[in-house]
């Protein structure tokens, strides 16, 4: 095995495109200042809905990022990711011609990205029949579109993988990414995932009782753990980081932001259409990556949740968190991603990783605004509406699904760290 293959992954690179800001000095801000930008949906259409708000990114521009050249067919989903993908690339000072040599990779996790383009796809066919279909507009009905786009536009000849595992399609996409290089298979990855807001997604969450309704007393946010919680909403955005061996982000003169350790998937049947009540394959996961890290649970610093404010998951997660910690001061801190970003779905994986490189970068442990009057059943500390300093080395990542899955994911600070304390 050579030499790179056996050494530390780590995140060399962050990409970002999200509803309260593009690029990682802009998002790193509105981390620290708790700031989200939740309001009504513009995309489409929510009048008959009893929901009508979401992280929508009102301003995107990806000719500022990619230029004006060969964006006019792609699908929004494709945009968020190539846009995120060349800011992760330029963070990384990753030259483009690394992938020509066939092993530069990419993982992406993306569930629901390609429906808005499929169903128009099908529409067209139904209403115009088969000749007044559009070839171009094909690409965009597969769900990995937005990877291979990412490979066809930087001239990638390595891998090219989509993970399509639902909730936790991001963070297994990361799993993925690190072990094809701890396989010597790449030598370094595009990992992420990305997600688009569309009217069928919008429905389908709609339908399943998971949206924060749409009243004259509910706030723009999303409530954690909180008693006062009134559902999720959605969101939309994309995450891509670089992971490479650590020796080659170091010749590169690449900062380094923190290491990639142990990670797990686990299949629960008990999550099928609904949040587990028991959790066991969470805390299967969890258990693994803390056994073969070999880390007692004091030594977990905070733990970046999937918590989306819906009362079933929050419980599901804290349980599980309360058995694998204990409960009280021991326990770790937690934060929620979803209360800035929203419920981003396949791609939720990649903003709570961002919230765990954000706590090492920086020493702060992310905010969790709207976790302020604690349900009795979510025995959990947030940190409320503002980042709180903390000495940070390890984060775990978790995240727990209604459709089977849950995953979990160790982030370390590296010894070759260069972080802005």
């Amino acid at each position: 095995m050579p030499d790179s293959a056996s050494q530390p992954i780590v995140v060399s690179g962050i990409g970002v495109v999200a509803s309260n800001g593009s690029g990682k000095d802009r998002v790193w801000q509105a981390i620290r200042e708790g700031r989200a930008r939740i309001g009504p949906v513009t995309l489409f259409d929510t009048a008959d809905y009893a929901s009508g708000k979401a992280a929508e990114i009102a301003d995107f521009e990806p000719e500022e990022i990619l230029g004006g050249k060969g964006l006019r067919l792609l699908d929004r989903t494709t945009l968020l990711a190539l846009c995120a993908a060349r800011s992760a690339m330029d963070d990384a000072r990753l030259p483009e011609e690394q992938g020509a040599a066939g092993r530069l990779g990419v993982a992406l996790g993306s569930a629901m990205g390609s429906v808005e383009s499929r169903a128009g796809y099908y529409l067209d066919l139904y209403r115009e029949g088969f000749v007044g279909l559009n070839p171009a507009h094909f690409p965009n009905t597969v769900v990995n579109s937005p990877a291979s786009q990412i490979g066809i536009r930087f001239g990638m000849k390595g891998f090219n993988a989509t993970i399509s595992s639902g909730f936790t399609a991001a963070l297994d996409a990361l799993l993925y990414g690190a072990d094809m290089i701890r396989w010597n298979r790449a030598d370094a990855v595009l990992a992420g995932g990305v997600e688009a807001l569309n009217p069928f997604t919008y429905a389908g969450f709609e339908k399943m009782g998971l949206l924060s309704r749409q009243t004259a007393e509910a706030e723009e946010t999303i409530r954690p753990f909180d008693r006062r919680r009134s559902g999720s909403i959605l969101g939309e955005g994309a995450v891509v980081l670089v992971l490479e061996p650590l020796g080659s982000a170091e010749r590169r003169g690449a900062r380094i932001y923190a290491e990639v350790a142990s990670g797990r998937t686990v299949f629960d049947r008990e999550g099928l259409h609904r949040y587990p009540a028991g959790g066991r394959g969470l805390e299967t996961a969890i258990r693994q990556v803390l056994e073969e890290e070999s880390l007692a649970p004091g030594s977990v610093d905070f733990v970046s949740v999937s918590a989306n404010g819906t009362r079933s998951a929050d419980v599901c997660e804290a349980r599980v968190l309360a058995r694998v910690f204990g409960g009280g001061t021991g326990a770790p801190q937690v934060a929620a991603s979803k209360s800035l970003f929203g419920e981003t779905f396949s791609a939720s994986g990649g903003f709570q990783a961002l919230y765990a490189l954000f706590g090492l970068e920086t020493g702060l442990v992310p905010p969790t605004p709207g976790c302020e009057i604690a349900d009795p059943d979510c025995s959990v500390a947030c940190a409320g509406a503002g980042a709180e300093p903390k000495e940070i080395r390890t984060v775990l990542v978790s995240s727990v699904s209604p459709i089977g899955y849950s995953s979990a994911l160790i982030l370390k600070r590296s010894a070759a760290a260069g972080g802005v304390r």
